[in-house]
C-alpha cells in the first residue's frame, strides 16, 4: 500500500523545498517553522500535517484542490480508487 502522506511530502520537497536556499526565508514566507522545512528536505520519515499543506498553499497562492491535483500528477499512486 502506498504511503500517501510520504508521497505528499516528496511532492512538497520536489516542487518547492528542494529549490530553497534559505530554509528560514521559506519558513517565514509560508508561516512554517524552520524545522518543518528542514525535515521536509532531509528527513525520510517525516509525515506532514494538514496545517503544513494549508500554509504552503497560502504561501504559494494556490488552492488545496490544485495542490492535490498537482501532487497526484507527480505521484499517481496517491489517488484514492473508488
Amino acid at each position: 500500500m502506498t504511503d500517501r502522506n510520504r508521497k505528499i511530502v516528496e511532492y512538497i520537497a520536489a516542487r518547492w523545498v528542494s529549490k530553497v536556499v534559505n530554509n528560514s526565508d521559506f519558513a517565514k514566507n509560508h508561516n512554517l517553522d524552520e524545522k518543518t522545512v528542514r525535515r521536509i528536505k532531509v528527513d525520510d520519515s517525516y509525515r506532514t500535517s494538514y496545517e503544513t499543506i494549508e500554509s504552503i498553499c497560502e504561501g504559494e497562492n494556490i488552492n488545496l484542490s490544485e495542490f492535490f491535483k498537482e501532487a497526484e500528477a507527480m505521484f499517481p499512486e496517491i489517488r484514492i480508487k473508488k
